[in-house]
């Protein structure tokens, strides 16, 4: 059957990568060693070829019963995937041609590659039971809890042995100056961005360390391209003489709607959200919990809402304000969900563009908020688009935790939170061989700007002394606080409920385009 063919392909990999070896209980028991039960997990994963194809996977249930400090493993954000596809639409070789692919690698059987921290042993499912003997585990294992910081690791001393180095600001990212490469890691995914010749190294790199698939580069034809277009954590890259874009997969879309039970049917609608409450109900009935079933479906219909908004800067703001609702969603928060599915019915994506361009050498910035805009909670909502030349980065949107008193304040929260990010993303450009790299922060606001670069709290006397480190950051110039007008302010694209011709007016703006329709 598809699932044994699964189960031993499994076991084959446990055989070819030495993961255990056989070790009688008392002997386990005599030296401390932990032992945990293991089963099988089947998953249906088409492949080219046999839609019907199972993964197997056997995996340890080391239960979470006490906090460990030592097993953590940091992932890199999703925009340094950005940064990457940037950086290929952005360097020029010496003869002035464009000539930079994206290269991506899937890893097999990635928790193998890693060597074992020596404490763990599993008990095998009944069928590979061995009276008195338990597998002492030789390699990481899924399921065990210093899996993903063992699998870290040995990527970090492989990559390093190779001649890459991490970057320090940014976790799981490296660079190779002499190949002038740059590779990002995502568990068992890398994607990289460089010229052929220095790519065809960094394959003899990959397939030296790790069981790896190399999936066709993406970018000139003439220059060693050979696909235009391919996906990389659920989104789609793709190359033109323009440039490189990127968009969101809509099988999540789709997924979304047939959660929430919409249909081709189901009207779309102009805008993600609209301000206020519904005319339809009572502010009680806005408030009331939803019953446990209908709950259990809104969290995984949030789930997935969250995965499509990290590439469909229009829903990020209503993405963020049904994210409140996971821990005990109410009426307000399902209405909000059913609100922005049916305008990803009308455009379930967006296509983001990295035009080619000369290195701009500045990181932008650009800040809003909407002062009290939560009417429940009375909280302001910040909205931060960092922006290099013509390529958006990233898009935040968050909820501010104090209760601003003013409009000022409202805004002065953004500029901060700006300026910490901003220290990360220049030291990342500049590591990525993009020269020196000045960050400029933009805000409407004139009171947030005078705030900032003035010294002390002055009559905002209630203002959190751990925020005011911006003012020292701006006096000693190591950026710049400049205005920008309201109308063309990208941020405020999250911080509220837009109307059909304010939306479109700054999408317009953005080196964005928008998709019509599932079909």
């Amino acid at each position: 059957s598809k699932v044994q063919k699964g189960r031993q392909k499994e076991l084959d990999n446990i055989v070819r990568f030495q993961v255990k070896r056989d070790m009688p209980i008392s002997e386990a028991k005599a030296k401390g060693i932990k032992i945990v039960n293991a089963k099988w997990l089947d998953d249906k994963k088409p492949v080219e070829g046999d839609a019907e194809n199972v993964r197997s996977r056997l995996v340890a249930t080391e239960l979470n019963l006490f906090a460990r400090e030592d097993c953590t493993q940091a992932t890199p954000p999703r925009k340094v995937f950005r940064f990457l596809v940037s950086s290929a639409a952005t360097k020029v070789a010496p003869d002035g041609t464009r000539r930079r692919l994206i290269a991506r690698y899937d890893v097999s059987v990635a928790f193998f590659h890693a060597p074992g921290e020596g404490k763990t042993a599993v008990m095998p499912p009944k069928e590979l039971r061995e009276p008195g003997v338990v597998w002492f585990l030789e390699k990481a294992m899924y399921g065990t809890r210093a899996a993903a910081k063992l699998l870290g690791s040995y990527v970090i001393d492989s990559l390093q042995k190779a001649g890459l180095q991490p970057i320090v600001c940014m976790p799981m990212t490296f660079v190779h100056t002499e190949l002038e490469i740059e590779v990002a890691v995502h568990g068992d995914d890398f994607v990289a961005e460089g010229v052929k010749e220095s790519l065809d190294k960094l394959d003899e790199i990959m397939e030296q360390y790790f069981d790896v698939k190399r999936l066709p580069r993406i970018g000139p034809p003439e220059y060693g391209g050979e696909v235009t277009s391919g996906e990389h954590l659920s989104c789609v890259i793709s190359w033109t003489r323009s440039g490189f874009t990127c968009e969101n997969n809509l099988k999540h879309v789709s997924n979304l709607l047939n959660l929430l039970g919409f249909d081709r049917d189901t009207p779309g609608v102009d805008t993600p959200s609209v301000r206020g409450k519904s005319a339809l109900i009572t502010l009680d009935e806005w408030l009331d919990e939803l019953p446990a079933r209908q709950a259990k479906i809104f969290r995984a219909a949030a789930g997935t809402l969250q995965y499509i908004a990290e590439n469909v800067l229009a829903i990020k703001q209503v993405t963020a304000e049904v994210m409140q609702g996971m821990a005990v969603p109410l009426t307000i928060h399902q209405l909000r969900l059913e609100r922005v599915a049916r305008y990803l019915i009308s455009y379930p994506g967006e296509v983001w563009h990295y035009d080619y361009q000369d290195n701009p050498g500045v990181l932008d910035e650009i800040c809003d908020s909407d002062w009290a805009g939560d009417v429940v909670t009375r909280k302001s909502v910040s909205c931060i688009i960092e922006r290099f030349g013509k390529h958006i980065l990233d898009c935040t949107v968050n909820k501010q935790k104090p209760i601003a008193l003013s409009s000022g304040e409202a805004e002065f929260y953004p500029i901060v939170k700006a300026g910490a990010q901003s220290i990360q993303s220049q030291s990342t450009l500049e590591a990525f061989g993009h020269g020196e790299v000045h960050i400029k922060i933009w805000s409407d606001s004139s009171a947030a700007r005078g705030i900032v670069q003035r010294q002390g709290p002055g009559k905002l006397r209630h203002l959190d002394i751990k925020d005011l480190w911006i003012q020292e950051f701006i006096r000693l110039k190591k950026a710049e606080v400049l205005k920008i007008l309201t109308d063309v302010n990208w941020a405020d694209v999250g911080t509220k409920a837009l109307g059909k011709s304010r939306l479109e007016d700054l999408l317009a703006m953005m080196p964005i385009t928008r998709r019509e329709g599932l079909e």
